[in-house]
């Protein structure tokens, strides 16, 4: 085989590679629950719709029930995340995808909160995020009267009716693949046992510094919680040290 035969073999060979990563991905993108979101930009969202104090709007734009509102703003009163607890119904609750949520930010036009998820969308969706957008859009609140049809009442993975609230329940067809770990980081002995203190290690680092880097004590933190179960580290507690940042969010994240 001549050297042009060869490369266009190879050329041929990498395109077909593409084009089933490309179905993968596509079927990936269709289904991935909210609860199968990668931890990491779970608690990045979080951070942000907190910081926007959105939680309101979403659950107002999702029909949620009175008492799952109430639930929401007691852990709000509790200094939780709203939007982890908001997330935990709609999302956890519920099975809904992380597509149906990047349709719901639209809604809202929550633009930069299509951004923290938008690698777990169909690429076809990416045009409705806008370029750029001003800082005063990100600080505006959202558009309170878009509303998002919720369709039928939950699915729910048991698919039995609840007769005390009337809420009936269907089960849900679509598959929900699976999600790959985040990655093996080494972890010393002494981080294992204090995983807050590496936290707040990492998170005393100067803002001006990329996002990523804070990042990456919060991914360690959750390792530390795989690896020892007993020295529990909650979503609530890492995004309590994570507040500091939310500012920073909002303004460089653009």
């Amino acid at each position: 085989m001549s050297g042009a035969e060869s490369a266009g073999a190879e050329a041929q060979a990498q395109n077909q590679a593409n084009g089933n990563r490309t179905r993968s991905r596509s079927h990936l993108d269709n289904t991935m629950a909210i609860r199968l979101m990668p931890m990491l930009v779970r608690l990045q969202l979080c951070a942000h719709l907190d910081a926007l104090d959105v939680w309101q709007q979403l659950a107002t734009a999702v029909n949620l029930y009175p008492d799952q509102v109430e639930q929401i703003s007691s852990q709000k009163q509790r200094g939780r995340s709203a939007s982890n607890e908001f997330l935990k119904i709609w999302g956890d609750q519920y099975n809904h995808t992380v597509q149906t949520l990047f349709a719901l930010f639209k809604k809202l036009k929550l633009h930069n909160a299509m951004r923290l998820i938008k690698d777990y969308v169909s690429e076809d969706l990416h045009k409705y995020i806008p370029r750029s957008v001003p800082i005063s859009d990100l600080r505006a609140p959202p558009d309170s009267s878009a509303k998002v049809n919720n369709g039928p009442p939950f699915p729910s993975s048991s698919g039995v009716s609840n007769s005390n609230n009337n809420r009936t329940s269907t089960t849900t067809t679509e598959e929900i693949p699976s999600l790959e770990s985040l990655g093996n980081i080494h972890i010393s002995t002494h981080w294992r046992k204090n995983p807050m203190e590496l936290l707040d290690k990492h998170l005393a680092t100067p803002i001006g510094v990329e996002l990523d880097m804070c990042l990456c004590a919060i991914e360690v933190g959750l390792q530390c919680t795989a690896v020892d179960p007993q020295n529990r580290l909650s979503m609530d507690a890492v995004l309590k040290r994570f507040r500091p940042f939310q500012q920073f969010l909002i303004t460089n994240d653009s």
